[in-house]
Protein backbone atom coordinates (compact mmCIF):
# COMPACT_ATOMS: atom_id res chain seq x y z
CA UNK A 1 0.00 0.00 0.00
CA UNK A 2 0.91 4.05 -0.29
CA UNK A 3 1.00 6.35 2.25
CA UNK A 4 -2.27 8.45 1.85
CA UNK A 5 0.28 11.73 2.78
CA UNK A 6 3.61 11.34 0.65
CA UNK A 7 2.82 8.37 -1.43
CA UNK A 8 5.42 6.53 -0.48
CA UNK A 9 5.25 2.74 -0.11
CA UNK A 10 4.82 1.45 3.04
CA UNK A 11 4.60 -2.34 3.83
CA UNK A 12 1.79 -4.43 4.74
CA UNK A 13 0.85 -4.23 8.43
CA UNK A 14 2.86 -0.74 9.37
CA UNK A 15 0.90 1.65 10.94
CA UNK A 16 3.05 4.71 9.85
CA UNK A 17 5.34 5.87 6.62
CA UNK A 18 8.83 5.56 7.19
CA UNK A 19 9.12 8.12 4.76
CA UNK A 20 7.10 11.13 6.48
CA UNK A 21 5.84 9.62 9.77
CA UNK A 22 2.12 10.02 8.75
CA UNK A 23 -0.49 8.01 10.10
CA UNK A 24 -1.22 4.76 7.40
CA UNK A 25 -4.50 2.97 7.63
CA UNK A 26 -5.26 0.36 5.23
CA UNK A 27 -9.12 0.92 5.43
CA UNK A 28 -9.18 4.47 4.20
CA UNK A 29 -8.87 4.76 0.10
CA UNK A 30 -5.85 6.41 -0.75
CA UNK A 31 -8.03 8.92 -2.85
CA UNK A 32 -9.38 10.89 0.81
CA UNK A 33 -8.22 13.67 1.47
CA UNK A 34 -6.41 14.34 -2.21
CA UNK A 35 -7.72 16.99 -4.52
CA UNK A 36 -10.50 16.17 -6.64
CA UNK A 37 -9.43 18.23 -9.72
CA UNK A 38 -13.31 17.50 -11.34
CA UNK A 39 -15.09 17.39 -8.30
CA UNK A 40 -15.72 20.92 -5.97
CA UNK A 41 -12.87 23.60 -6.17
CA UNK A 42 -11.28 24.76 -2.66
CA UNK A 43 -13.32 27.10 -0.87
CA UNK A 44 -11.70 30.99 -1.57
CA UNK A 45 -10.27 29.47 -5.04
CA UNK A 46 -12.10 30.29 -8.49
CA UNK A 47 -12.86 26.77 -10.06
CA UNK A 48 -13.18 27.46 -13.87
CA UNK A 49 -15.23 24.61 -14.51
CA UNK A 50 -18.14 25.72 -11.32
CA UNK A 51 -20.93 27.46 -13.34
CA UNK A 52 -21.11 29.86 -10.57
CA UNK A 53 -19.06 32.28 -10.29
CA UNK A 54 -17.70 33.51 -6.61
CA UNK A 55 -19.46 36.40 -4.96
CA UNK A 56 -17.37 39.91 -5.89
CA UNK A 57 -16.55 39.19 -9.27
CA UNK A 58 -17.98 39.94 -12.46
CA UNK A 59 -19.89 37.75 -14.85
CA UNK A 60 -18.97 37.95 -18.43
CA UNK A 61 -21.56 35.14 -19.16
CA UNK A 62 -24.19 36.45 -16.61
CA UNK A 63 -27.58 38.23 -18.62
CA UNK A 64 -27.91 40.66 -15.47
CA UNK A 65 -25.72 43.60 -15.31
CA UNK A 66 -23.58 44.39 -11.83
CA UNK A 67 -25.76 47.00 -10.16
CA UNK A 68 -24.45 50.46 -10.35
CA UNK A 69 -22.71 49.74 -13.40
CA UNK A 70 -24.06 50.60 -17.29
CA UNK A 71 -25.20 47.54 -19.08
CA UNK A 72 -24.69 48.14 -22.83
CA UNK A 73 -27.06 45.13 -23.75
CA UNK A 74 -29.67 46.30 -21.39
CA UNK A 75 -32.63 47.92 -23.07
CA UNK A 76 -33.06 50.20 -20.02
CA UNK A 77 -31.04 52.87 -19.58
CA UNK A 78 -29.56 53.63 -16.04
CA UNK A 79 -31.46 56.17 -13.95
CA UNK A 80 -30.23 59.41 -13.35
CA UNK A 81 -28.51 59.70 -17.45
CA UNK A 82 -30.24 60.62 -20.63
CA UNK A 83 -31.58 57.97 -22.31
CA UNK A 84 -30.06 58.35 -26.09
CA UNK A 85 -32.38 55.55 -27.76
CA UNK A 86 -35.25 57.15 -26.50
CA UNK A 87 -37.28 58.51 -29.23
CA UNK A 88 -39.67 60.49 -27.46
CA UNK A 89 -38.55 64.26 -27.35
CA UNK A 90 -37.58 66.11 -24.46
CA UNK A 91 -40.11 68.26 -22.22
CA UNK A 92 -39.33 71.97 -22.58
CA UNK A 93 -38.66 72.43 -26.07
CA UNK A 94 -37.33 75.99 -27.49
CA UNK A 95 -40.39 78.03 -28.64
CA UNK A 96 -40.10 80.75 -30.78
CA UNK A 97 -42.39 83.94 -29.99
CA UNK A 98 -43.79 85.97 -32.23
CA UNK A 99 -45.66 89.39 -31.71
CA UNK A 100 -49.49 89.13 -33.31
CA UNK A 101 -48.06 91.80 -36.12
CA UNK A 102 -44.99 89.61 -37.24
CA UNK A 103 -46.94 86.60 -37.34
CA UNK A 104 -49.72 88.30 -39.04
CA UNK A 105 -47.03 89.56 -41.49
CA UNK A 106 -45.65 85.89 -41.71
CA UNK A 107 -48.79 84.43 -42.38
CA UNK A 108 -49.21 87.04 -45.53
CA UNK A 109 -45.75 86.09 -46.87
CA UNK A 110 -46.26 82.65 -46.91
CA UNK A 111 -49.76 83.46 -48.60
CA UNK A 112 -47.83 85.64 -51.08
CA UNK A 113 -49.70 88.57 -50.24
CA UNK A 114 -48.18 92.16 -50.37
CA UNK A 115 -48.54 94.44 -47.62
CA UNK A 116 -47.09 97.24 -48.99
CA UNK A 117 -49.95 99.00 -49.42
CA UNK A 118 -50.97 98.27 -45.46
CA UNK A 119 -47.41 99.83 -44.35
CA UNK A 120 -48.14 102.60 -46.03
CA UNK A 121 -51.28 103.52 -44.56
CA UNK A 122 -50.44 102.47 -40.71
CA UNK A 123 -46.60 104.91 -41.45
CA UNK A 124 -48.16 107.44 -43.68
CA UNK A 125 -51.79 107.58 -44.80
CA UNK A 126 -52.78 107.78 -41.30
CA UNK A 127 -51.00 110.35 -39.62
CA UNK A 128 -50.70 112.36 -43.08
CA UNK A 129 -54.73 112.34 -42.87
CA UNK A 130 -54.64 113.05 -38.83
CA UNK A 131 -52.27 116.29 -39.93
CA UNK A 132 -54.37 117.67 -42.80
CA UNK A 133 -57.66 117.30 -40.49
CA UNK A 134 -56.22 118.68 -37.36
CA UNK A 135 -55.02 122.30 -39.47
CA UNK A 136 -58.41 122.12 -41.34
CA UNK A 137 -59.99 121.58 -38.36
CA UNK A 138 -58.67 125.04 -37.04
CA UNK A 139 -59.11 126.78 -39.96
CA UNK A 140 -62.94 126.14 -40.64
CA UNK A 141 -63.74 126.41 -36.79
CA UNK A 142 -61.97 130.35 -36.60
CA UNK A 143 -63.18 130.91 -40.68
CA UNK A 144 -59.75 131.35 -41.77
CA UNK A 145 -60.60 129.04 -45.08
CA UNK A 146 -62.27 132.23 -46.62
CA UNK A 147 -59.06 134.38 -45.68
CA UNK A 148 -57.87 132.54 -48.59
CA UNK A 149 -58.98 134.05 -51.08
CA UNK A 150 -60.94 137.55 -49.88
CA UNK A 151 -59.07 139.86 -46.75
CA UNK A 152 -61.87 139.19 -43.68
CA UNK A 153 -63.61 137.04 -45.72
CA UNK A 154 -65.14 135.34 -42.74
CA UNK A 155 -66.66 138.49 -41.52
CA UNK A 156 -68.46 138.57 -44.90
CA UNK A 157 -69.47 135.04 -45.06
CA UNK A 158 -71.01 134.88 -41.36
CA UNK A 159 -72.68 138.43 -41.94
CA UNK A 160 -74.49 137.47 -45.43
CA UNK A 161 -75.05 133.87 -44.40
CA UNK A 162 -75.20 133.56 -40.34
CA UNK A 163 -75.64 129.69 -40.12
CA UNK A 164 -72.39 128.85 -42.12
CA UNK A 165 -70.62 130.14 -38.74
CA UNK A 166 -72.74 127.25 -36.81
CA UNK A 167 -71.84 124.52 -39.80
CA UNK A 168 -68.44 125.50 -39.45
CA UNK A 169 -68.15 124.95 -36.37
CA UNK A 170 -69.58 121.87 -36.21
CA UNK A 171 -67.72 120.45 -38.89
CA UNK A 172 -64.36 121.97 -37.35
CA UNK A 173 -64.95 119.46 -34.33
CA UNK A 174 -65.93 116.44 -36.50
CA UNK A 175 -62.53 117.07 -38.17
CA UNK A 176 -60.95 116.67 -34.62
CA UNK A 177 -63.13 113.61 -34.21
CA UNK A 178 -61.71 112.00 -37.24
CA UNK A 179 -57.97 113.14 -36.07
CA UNK A 180 -58.85 110.80 -33.26
CA UNK A 181 -59.64 107.99 -35.31
CA UNK A 182 -56.85 108.33 -37.27
CA UNK A 183 -54.44 107.79 -34.68
CA UNK A 184 -56.93 104.69 -32.85
CA UNK A 185 -57.51 102.96 -36.33
CA UNK A 186 -53.84 102.99 -36.85
CA UNK A 187 -53.35 101.34 -33.19
CA UNK A 188 -55.74 98.81 -34.64
CA UNK A 189 -54.32 98.05 -38.06
CA UNK A 190 -50.82 97.92 -36.76
CA UNK A 191 -52.02 95.27 -34.19
CA UNK A 192 -53.75 93.29 -36.61
CA UNK A 193 -57.01 93.66 -34.06
CA UNK A 194 -59.89 91.62 -34.74
CA UNK A 195 -62.14 93.84 -37.78
CA UNK A 196 -59.64 96.71 -37.78
CA UNK A 197 -59.70 96.83 -41.83
CA UNK A 198 -63.23 96.92 -41.65
CA UNK A 199 -63.17 99.97 -39.06
CA UNK A 200 -59.99 101.29 -41.27
CA UNK A 201 -63.08 101.27 -44.24
CA UNK A 202 -65.25 102.83 -42.39
CA UNK A 203 -63.06 105.69 -41.01
CA UNK A 204 -62.43 105.70 -45.25
CA UNK A 205 -66.04 106.15 -45.44
CA UNK A 206 -66.14 108.85 -42.50
CA UNK A 207 -64.19 111.16 -43.93
CA UNK A 208 -66.08 110.78 -47.35
CA UNK A 209 -69.12 110.88 -46.38
CA UNK A 210 -68.54 113.89 -43.91
CA UNK A 211 -66.97 116.34 -47.15
CA UNK A 212 -70.24 115.16 -49.08
CA UNK A 213 -72.04 116.73 -45.94
CA UNK A 214 -70.38 119.77 -45.46
CA UNK A 215 -70.60 120.81 -49.13
CA UNK A 216 -74.31 120.25 -48.96
CA UNK A 217 -75.20 121.84 -46.49
CA UNK A 218 -72.75 124.64 -47.38
CA UNK A 219 -74.44 124.93 -50.93
CA UNK A 220 -77.55 125.02 -49.52
CA UNK A 221 -77.60 127.86 -47.07
CA UNK A 222 -75.45 130.24 -49.38
CA UNK A 223 -77.62 129.10 -52.36
CA UNK A 224 -74.49 128.74 -54.40
CA UNK A 225 -73.13 125.67 -56.05
CA UNK A 226 -70.17 124.60 -54.17
CA UNK A 227 -69.62 121.01 -55.80
CA UNK A 228 -67.13 121.88 -58.28
CA UNK A 229 -64.90 123.03 -55.15
CA UNK A 230 -64.66 119.41 -54.06
CA UNK A 231 -65.21 117.28 -56.69
CA UNK A 232 -61.94 116.06 -57.40
CA UNK A 233 -61.34 115.31 -53.90
CA UNK A 234 -64.34 113.63 -54.35
CA UNK A 235 -63.37 111.66 -57.10
CA UNK A 236 -59.98 110.69 -55.35
CA UNK A 237 -61.92 109.11 -52.20
CA UNK A 238 -64.28 107.18 -53.74
CA UNK A 239 -61.53 105.82 -55.97
CA UNK A 240 -59.14 105.03 -53.23
CA UNK A 241 -62.06 103.70 -50.96
CA UNK A 242 -63.10 100.85 -54.02
CA UNK A 243 -59.33 100.27 -54.04
CA UNK A 244 -58.89 99.83 -50.31
CA UNK A 245 -62.28 97.66 -50.58
CA UNK A 246 -61.19 94.77 -52.48
CA UNK A 247 -57.37 94.71 -51.12
CA UNK A 248 -58.61 94.22 -47.67
CA UNK A 249 -61.05 91.88 -48.24
CA UNK A 250 -58.15 89.71 -49.81
CA UNK A 251 -56.81 90.00 -46.37
CA UNK A 252 -59.37 90.25 -43.95
CA UNK A 253 -58.57 86.69 -42.35
CA UNK A 254 -55.31 88.10 -40.82
CA UNK A 255 -56.91 90.68 -38.82
CA UNK A 256 -57.90 88.03 -36.15
CA UNK A 257 -56.17 89.18 -32.98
Amino acid sequence: MFCNNCGAQVPEGKLTCSNCGAYVNSSVNNNYGAQNNYGQANYGQQNPFNSQPDYGQSNPFNSQPDYGQSNPFNSQPDYGQPNTYNNQMQYRQPTVNMSPRAAALAQAERENLGMKWYKFVIYCQLFLNAIINFFMAIMVFNGEHYNEKYSNGSEMVYKEWPKMETLDKVYGVWLLCLVAGAIAVRLLLAGFKKNADRYYLGFLAANFISGIIYVVAASAITDVDLGGMSSSNIAQNIILFALCIMYFNKRHHLFKN
